[in-house]
């Protein structure tokens, strides 16, 4: 007997799809309408130093969004490194909205097309918004670009305006920075150094000048003493919500170190003398994305810094070529990284460096110590120099990386590691690490036994 045909099953019908949420319109609260008509005024270069939570990224993608209906062009939303720009934005929830920060602000119905790897979004008009890391800032292609936003200027990586600047003026751009401050590097100085310019907006908001739009605090003084109570560090409150230069920056290595050397007048002029030979202390793990180089000279008991490189993306031949041609001393001494294969060795002789050291090979705890004894003594140049290209004065760069090289805090504890932060403040500091290791290794710098023949004679 023939089986009866299997009953087809009718098939379920989907559910019908969400309509997508529809993000109410961006109003600007007061400090945020000031910075806008500023930029209306014409002031379209500007330096936003806001507290924790004020909304910059928020007032910043809302001013592209803006202006990239008036004007055709490329726009950059900057972080200090490629993978911070994908969780904070490209993958971001607005907290107000529920809404994806890229949906609330280029809408969907807006966009030609979108690259998720890039992180570039086109619109219909033509523009384009791309999300992008300082961290490799040399390798951006700045043709059309006519507005950048950079945010958290204090941890990105300062060569960034020296390249982006040019980009800027030649198309007639608009760049605005914000952040707050981590410690008194880069950030700090150039917020000060603006302040009063009329080319430029400057705003100084802590969580006691922000108000959201019905009058409220954006961050009340409770909602701190909450932080504080569930553990957050005193220097991390005063920086996050207070922006304050001075506190710490929380899991800085050198930082005190760097204040003391300023409070003592040990970073002042002290100029290269042809009495005494230099020391080249090369930082070249990073290559090919960094190699760095800081000089070094023992004027009698005193060890002073002379100057100081950073060279992106070249070959070591490049940045050897270019540190004599660009510093007006010869190097008796080059030091390298620890070399147990003594590649980096034979690299230097291949180069014509024929007296070559190699650093003692420390971990990052005992590297520390030596490089805080170091730092408590040595004196650095730290003027106008017409060999310094980048800021003009000389090892601000140096100065500023010692300053911002810190531990990584693990996610899960809140407690920080032995792992150093992946930042640009690593090169020119593993070069100041590497000397100072080599200094206490000299048997000169070792702490002689005693000798007790005298006092066994006396005995005796």
């Amino acid at each position: 007997m023939p089986m009866p045909a299997p009953r087809k099953q009718k098939a379920k019908a989907e559910p019908p799809a969400a309509p997508p949420l529809s993000a109410p319109a961006f109003h600007c609260r007061e400090y945020q309408a000031e910075a806008e008509r500023a930029f209306d005024a014409g002031i379209r270069r500007q330096f936003l130093a806001w507290h924790r939570r004020a909304g910059k990224d928020a007032y910043g993608m809302y001013l592209a969004a803006r202006e990239m209906k008036k004007r055709v062009g490329n726009y950059w939303h900057l972080f200090p490194l490629h993978s911070h720009a994908r969780r904070a934005l490209w993958e971001g929830i607005d907290p107000e909205t529920g809404i994806r920060f890229i949906d609330r602000y280029f809408p969907e119905a807006e966009r030609a097309s979108v690259n998720n790897s890039e992180m570039l979004i086109r619109m219909k008009t033509g523009s384009t918004w791309q999300l992008l890391g300082s961290d490799h800032y040399d390798r951006l292609v700045g043709a059309g670009t006519i507005g950048i936003l950079v945010s958290e200027w204090a941890l990105c990586d300062p060569r960034f305006y020296e390249y982006a600047r040019p980009i800027i003026r030649e198309n007639d751009g608009w760049v605005v920075f914000i952040t707050t401050f981590r410690g008194r590097n880069h950030a700090w100085q150039m917020f000060k150094q603006l302040e009063g310019n009329p080319e430029w907006f400057t705003s100084l908001r802590t969580i006691r000048d922000t108000r959201r739009e019905d009058g409220r605090p954006v961050i009340s003084e409770s909602d701190v003493a909450k932080d504080r109570a569930e553990g957050m560090s005193e220097s991390l409150v005063q920086q996050e919500y207070y922006c304050n230069p001075a506190a710490a920056l929380p899991g800085s290595l050198y930082g005190s170190s760097i204040t003391e050397l300023t409070d003592s007048g040990r970073r002042a002029t002290f100029a290269y003398d042809a009495r005494f030979g230099v020391t080249a202390a090369w930082s070249l793990e990073f290559a090919p994305v960094n190699i760095s180089v800081a000089f070094f000279q023992n004027a009698g008991n005193e060890s002073r810094v002379i100057g100081s490189r950073s060279f992106m993306f070249r070959t070591l031949a490049e940045a050897y070529a270019e540190a004599r041609a660009g510093f007006p001393w010869k190097v008796a001494t080059h030091l390298v990284p620890p070399d147990n294969d003594g590649v980096y060795t034979s690299l230097m002789v291949d180069l014509g460096c024929h007296a070559v050291d190699v650093a003692p090979a420390l971990n990052t705890s005992k590297a520390a110590m030596v490089t805080q004894a170091f730092l408590s003594r040595v004196h650095v140049d730290n003027v106008a120099r017409p060999f310094e290209k980048l800021t003009g004065v000389n090892n601000e760069l140096l100065l500023d990386s010692l300053n911002g090289y810190r531990l990584k805090e693990s996610n899960d504890t809140e407690e920080y590691t032995l792992n150093l932060f992946a930042s640009y403040e690593r090169y020119l500091a593993r070069a100041v690490e590497h000397y100072a290791a080599a200094e206490m290794a000299r048997p000169a710098a070792r702490a002689r036994p005693r000798n007790y023949a005298a006092y066994d004679r006396g005995v005796i």
